[in-house]
């Protein structure tokens, strides 16, 4: 926030245009990512969610900026272990992009990160779900064989694994 302060933008600011509140946005966002890169996790949060409330007041809800930021929040409150809060957050999410064909590479990627948090929650029956959903987008994107499919590859063998399916596991692997 002093840095902001520092540039004449603070938060009761009464700023007029879109531009400047996303500029704003975008501040906390860097802050955030920031903040982590230094180990201070309880900085982290706060800015996150004055990035999240400043898109989500002025901007439309599908600006880049605003999934990055909102995804960004998920991953922490998953990475604190509140797994119920980030499926939350990813879920909004998912009901805004799992249509829209110019975000696909975004949704893909959001269903791994819905489908980690399944597993922190011992919920493997909707992680299967999610990353068998990833899979087959990223099959879509980049075809049969490339090294973006990998992650989902392993995640499902993890769990195939952990269902005690050897077999299906080292199937995955091998595709992976």
């Amino acid at each position: 926030s002093k840095i902001l302060e520092n540039y004449g933008v603070g938060e009761d600011s009464d700023l007029e245009n879109k531009r400047e509140i996303q500029f704003l946005g975008d501040c906390y966002v860097n802050l955030a990512n920031l903040a982590k890169s230094q180990g201070r996790v309880r900085d982290i949060l706060p800015l996150q969610e004055k990035a999240v409330d400043q898109y989500r007041n002025v901007l439309d809800e599908l600006h880049p900026r605003y999934l990055e930021a909102t995804r960004s929040f998920g991953n922490y409150y998953f990475e604190q272990g509140r797994y119920q809060e980030a499926v939350g957050g990813f879920r909004e999410l998912e009901d805004k992009i799992h249509e829209e064909p110019e975000r696909i590479v975004q949704y893909a990627n959001l269903c791994n990160d819905i489908a980690d948090v399944y597993i922190g929650l011992n919920n493997l029956k909707e992680a299967e779900i999610y990353h068998a959903k990833a899979l087959k987008l990223q099959h879509d994107l980049y075809g049969e064989i490339d090294y973006r499919l990998a992650y989902s590859y392993n995640q499902l063998a993890r769990l195939a694994l952990g269902e005690g399916n050897k077999l299906k596991a080292l199937e995955l692997v091998e595709q992976a």
